[in-house]
């Protein structure tokens, strides 16, 4: 269980770092956008902490809980990445067949 918290939080902390790189500046309404998402790289990072060092199972399930729901407030960028990505290749062989 330790190994999948850290995984998850990894996972998280990477998808909220590349969604506050990718996010425009100066966009006042994206403000909120951008908080959503250091608070997410912030836990992420204490669950890493708290999975690594904490030996104690009642606070690994509750670590472990937390990061899966946080896990799901990243996924649905995942979800937009991964259609992006079909679409792409989709076309790709859309290109492919037309003999180029």
């Amino acid at each position: 269980m330790t190994y999948l918290t850290i995984a998850l939080s990894i996972y998280i902390l990477i998808e909220s770092f590349v969604a506050v790189v990718r996010l425009p500046p100066g966009i006042r309404h994206q403000f909120c956008c951008k908080v959503k998402y250091v608070a997410a790289i912030a836990a992420s990072s204490a669950y890493i902490w708290y999975a690594a060092t904490s030996e104690d199972v009642a606070v690994q399930w509750v670590v472990f809980i937390s990061s899966s729901t946080l896990a799901w407030f990243v996924w649905p960028r995942m979800v937009y990445r991964v259609k992006v990505i079909m679409e792409a290749l989709r076309e790709l062989d859309e290109w492919a067949a037309r003999g180029h």
